[in-house]
């Protein structure tokens, strides 16, 4: 394949549930799609990337990965595989010319959020794109949105 920007945003979200009560085939469903699918699409690009010595590969992990959130623990533990394997992909790749980057995004007031109205901290799915898009290739790990950064440094002081 020949992509020169794979921006790994899949995720899809359990029931606010402990996890006693969450089926099984719900977690499967969640691990599948936000482990899986953005290590199979990295392992579809990158080799044309490689051979480009250019390329960048953008993931999505989570606030969510990054606290203590005991319901429902999968989802934040799928973010949390995001972020990592990134982290290795950087290192591992370090010097190939492709970017690995991991977003850490709070809430946006999109779908996934309910379609929480924006605020301040909360921006519209426009307002969010149009200040992470400047972060690619600045920093191997982002917010993407500096309101979203302090909250995220806030919520690590406090945990």
């Amino acid at each position: 394949l020949d992509v020169g920007v794979l921006i790994n945003t899949a995720a899809v979200d359990l029931s606010y549930k402990t996890f006693d009560l969450l089926a099984g085939a719900d977690m499967k469903r969640c691990i599948d799609v936000n482990c899986g699918t953005p290590t199979v699409m990295m392992n579809m690009v990158l080799p044309g990337m490689l051979a480009k010595k250019k390329g960048i590969i953008v993931n999505f992990g989570s606030f969510v990965a990054e606290a203590n959130c005991p319901m429902p623990t999968v989802y934040p533990s799928t973010k949390a595989f995001c972020h990592k394997l990134t982290r290795d992909m950087q290192v591992w790749y370090k010097d190939s010319g492709v970017i690995f980057q991991t977003v850490i995004p709070g809430v946006v007031g999109s779908p996934m959020a309910d379609n929480t109205p924006p605020s301040l901290l909360i921006p519209s799915p426009e307002q969010y794109t149009s200040s992470l898009v400047k972060t690619v290739g600045w920093v191997d790990t982002t917010c993407g949105y500096l309101p979203h950064d302090l909250q995220l440094a806030t919520m690590k002081a406090l945990n």
